[in-house]
């Protein structure tokens, strides 16, 4: 008597039409993306170096929207001034007056 799993499939009588259907249709395995997706988040540094380029990214694309200075702004009062928060300022200026941290 032959044994295999499609003999097991074919002998067995099920009145669920839910589960025959079930029994009818293929195991389908996960798509490649989909286990390189679940192997990268299973890297610990992997996800922390994500983080980190995509905090990277939003500062670089929103970082000027937050700084009161332009990048070419000379402040002539502050010139080689060092970090300082009442100027606005946060790392200082060089000898142009320009802003370090634009």
């Amino acid at each position: 008597m032959n044994s295999g799993p499609d003999t097991a499939r074919r002998d067995l009588s099920v009145e669920d039409p839910f589960a025959a259907a079930m029994m009818e249709e293929d195991i389908r395995g996960r798509s490649l993306w989909v286990d390189a997706w679940h192997r990268l988040l299973k890297n610990r540094a992997a996800v922390v170096s994500g983080i980190i380029m995509a905090v990277m990214f939003l500062l670089v694309v929103f970082g000027p929207m937050l700084l009161p200075w332009e990048g070419d702004f000379t402040d002539w009062d502050n010139t080689s001034s060092p970090p300082s928060l009442e100027t606005g300022h946060w790392f200082g200026t060089v000898a142009v007056g320009r802003d370090i941290l634009v």
